[in-house]
């Protein structure tokens, strides 16, 4: 493959010829959008039209980042990640869908915790669609905040310790309508512990 050199600049990257296509004998455009070079917060989005198809046939999408993909030089595909950021990705995707005549109308989203994003898809995508945080990344917010407390040893060391960190995590799968009785549960877990877990861990839960 002819592949061209990184870009040292975002200025140089060029995305042109067969690099905005799809590989084989037929190749289909894929490149859906970029703000081009002399932006100051650089938008680009791939998909071909099969991509777009099935996009506007799911009723559930479900959003995410693997940064090992990303070239160096962005966050998935974008520079920044700010309310205005997202708005244009989704606004030039949705734009694209209409030259196909398609229509998203998602009723589920399942993404991270990011608030600039859950405030973009009620924008662009309606109110009526419900954001589900994804359990992954909350369990990923909660081992960075087990860091942040400087509480890793002991996290590594005591099972009481790991074991209510994974309660707390857990409240997120319960019903609604069982999640006092799911603090309840873990009020009394940290009566039971309270000599073994950390002060950082001791939240006053009796009104909660």
């Amino acid at each position: 493959i002819n592949r061209p050199r990184d870009s040292a600049t975002l200025k140089e990257l060029i995305i042109s010829g067969e690099w905005a296509t799809t590989s084989g004998s037929t190749p289909q455009p894929f490149l859906v959008y970029d703000n081009r070079p002399d932006s100051d917060s650089r938008v680009i989005a791939f998909a071909n039209e099969q991509n777009l198809r099935l996009l506007a046939r799911s009723d559930m999408w479900m959003m995410d980042g693997n940064f090992a993909m990303a070239p160096p030089k962005f966050m998935k595909l974008m520079f920044h990640k700010t309310h205005d950021n997202y708005e244009e990705l989704f606004k030039a995707v949705l734009d694209k869908c209409r030259v196909y005549f398609l229509y998203q109308d998602p009723s589920t989203v399942i993404l991270d915790f990011e608030q600039a994003i859950h405030q973009t898809i009620t924008a662009v995508l309606g109110t009526e669609v419900i954001c589900h945080g994804c359990f992954y990344h909350l369990t990923q917010a909660s081992w960075r905040k087990i860091q942040e407390f400087g509480l890793v040893t002991i996290y590594k060391d005591s099972e009481n310790v790991k074991l209510f960190c994974g309660l707390v995590e857990s409240l997120a799968l319960l019903p609604l309508e069982d999640i006092p009785a799911g603090i309840d549960y873990l009020k009394n877990a940290h009566y039971r512990w309270h000599g073994t877990l950390p002060h950082i861990l001791r939240p006053d839960l009796r009104d909660r």
